[in-house]
């Protein structure tokens, strides 16, 4: 299980939650303050948006700099070419906040 420690007020960013983000987006009207960003729009079982706005992650974000406390990827970063992995962590660290964390979760390929 993951838990995101943060102090209230702070805003996080999913970078490919897609129907199951683990934050609470915008997009949901449930009074969350997260954004939820996936390569495609999605929806879960209830028929709810669940994906605040559609993005290429092989592009720059259209995210303000420094605009989140913290972003998280879970099983995300590895669908990226090789190649651009490097933009997208450029790309992260230019929306995060001073000081602000990166959680990404890969798979154990050696597995």
């Amino acid at each position: 299980m993951i838990t995101l420690n943060r102090q209230p007020g702070q805003r996080v960013l999913e970078l490919g939650g897609g129907a199951n983000p683990l934050v609470n987006p915008a997009c949901m009207n449930k009074g969350g303050v997260d954004c939820n960003v996936d390569a495609r729009m999605c929806h879960n079982a209830a028929g709810e948006q669940t994906v605040d706005f559609v993005a290429d992650f092989n592009q720059p974000l259209p995210i303000k700099d420094g605009d989140f406390d913290h972003v998280f990827s879970h099983f995300c970063l590895e669908h990226l070419s090789f190649h651009k992995v490097k933009d997208l962590l450029r790309e992260v660290y230019r929306v995060l906040k001073w000081q602000g964390q990166a959680v990404f979760t890969v798979p154990n390929t050696e597995a």
